[in-house]
This record gives C-alpha cells, sequence and structure tokens, in this order.
C-alpha cells in the first residue's frame, strides 16, 4: 500500500490542513519557518507508529493550545478529534485478497482509509465498499431458494418457517445481529433439504448464506487480512 492522500487537524499548531495528495515519486514538505511542517508529519506519523517509536497523543500537549479549554469544558470530546487522516492506494495484491474474501462486496475497492483519535483509537474503512449487506442483497438468492425446496421431500415445513422471517422486511434492512442470526439459523435448517446434485442451488445457498454472516466475517477474517496487508495492529472498522 502507498500513501495517496492526507488530513491533519487539531494537532499543536494545525488547525486544519484540509487534505492534501502525495504525489507517486516524490516526498517533500516546503514551507516557511515554523509554518507547521513537522507537526504536519508528526501527527500523520501516529496512524502508522514505527518500531520503537513513542508518539501517543495527549490532549494536554497535542491538542491546538489555545483551544485546549473546548477540551476541559467538554465542549469537544478526545474520541471525536480526528487528528489524521490516511489513505492508501491498494496494489493489485491487496486487491486480490479482498477479492478472495468477496469479489462482490469488494468489487470497488481502491483505497483504505485509515483515522487516528485524540484518544488513541485507529479506524479504518475501505471507501466504496458497503460496511454491511442487506436484505435486498437476497432477496431474489431467497425467492430461488424457496423454490427449490418446495420441490424437495420436507421442503414445504422449511419454506413455511422462513415466511414470517421475512415477510414485510424492506430491502435496506440490513443483515447484522438478531435478524442476521435468525436467519443464519434458518438455513441450517434448509441445508439437509436441498438436493446436493443441484450446483445453482447450492451455489445460491453459499451466496446467500455468505450475505448473512458478513458481519461476523467483516469483524474477523477482513481486520486479520488488513492486518497482512498493511503488517501492522489496526482498531475496530469505521460503522
Amino acid at each position: 500500500m502507498k500513501l495517496l492522500k492526507a488530513h491533519v487537524r487539531d494537532y499543536r499548531s494545525v488547525n486544519d490542513s484540509t487534505e492534501w495528495e502525495v504525489e507517486a515519486d516524490k516526498t517533500i514538505a516546503v514551507g516557511a519557518n515554523e509554518a507547521g511542517k513537522t507537526a504536519l508529519l508528526k501527527a500523520l506519523q501516529t496512524v502508522n507508529l514505527p518500531d520503537g517509536t513513542d508518539c501517543e497523543l495527549d490532549p494536554l500537549r497535542d491538542y491546538p493550545r489555545a483551544r485546549y479549554t473546548e477540551i476541559t469544558t467538554g465542549a469537544v470530546d478526545p474520541s471525536d478529534v480526528k487528528v489524521a487522516v490516511a489513505t492508501f492506494t491498494l496494489e493489485p495484491d491487496d486487491l486480490a485478497v479482498l477479492q478472495a474474501i468477496d469479489p462482490v462486496v469488494f468489487a470497488n475497492a481502491k483505497t483504505w482509509q485509515v483515522t487516528r483519535y485524540l484518544d488513541q483509537q485507529r479506524k479504518w474503512w475501505l471507501p466504496g465498499v458497503a460496511g454491511w449487506r442487506t436484505f435486498a442483497d437476497i432477496e431474489k438468492g431467497i425467492t430461488r431458494l424457496k423454490a427449490h425446496l418446495s420441490k424437495q421431500e420436507g421442503g414445504e415445513p422449511v419454506v413455511a418457517a422462513l415466511n414470517p422471517l421475512i415477510t414485510g422486511v424492506a430491502g435496506a434492512r440490513r443483515l447484522t445481529g438478531t435478524f442476521a442470526a435468525k436467519l443464519d439459523a434458518w438455513l441450517e435448517t434448509a441445508l439437509p433439504v436441498m438436493d446436493e446434485d443441484d450446483e445453482k442451488a447450492e451455489q445460491q445457498f453459499d451466496r446467500i448464506r455468505h450475505a448473512v454472516r458478513w458481519e461476523g466475517i467483516r469483524a474477523e477474517l477482513l481486520p486479520m487480512q488488513l492486518l497482512r496487508m498493511a503488517g501492522d495492529d489496526w482498531d475496530q472498522p469505521l460503522e
């Protein structure tokens, strides 16, 4: 991964750098003395600390001194202060890792963005990639799966058990929490009834189950893959 652009705010002498792009063939910061070049680079360094570097953020030391009363009075919460936001390009090998997890979900993945907060948090997200799957993503597949199950011996009761779970559910409903858990449990009851020789039905089942389990995959597998890609440890994804 390569740094593509960055944005520093509320760090020492820097109130807001605005977002700037990093050219691919050079790394140089130009500015007058005391313009804030060092502060800018130190803030950016907190996104991914080099080994052996002690650069933890401290509101008393690092929040703009002239505005520190915003912290002491509670007007500003350190957990809301985005000190540095760095956007990295994803190299072909990185994209291949994500495509192996889910080629549909990561079809538009091009960059990885990491944010460092004043309270030490680091959160990441992938612009262009949905943080969750929705019922609309599986609605057609569910209809086809129901048709398949209806033709199998013992399939009608399984289909009937699904109807209360999805009747009236909007397409925008996220496949998360209790809703996803109930659908996943239903899928487990449907699997033994399916015709294992029907490859299309099996593939449809796998796509639905993958979408239903996406919340867990994202929480567990994706950070592990990003860890391998970035060579460092990261906190939770940005919701």
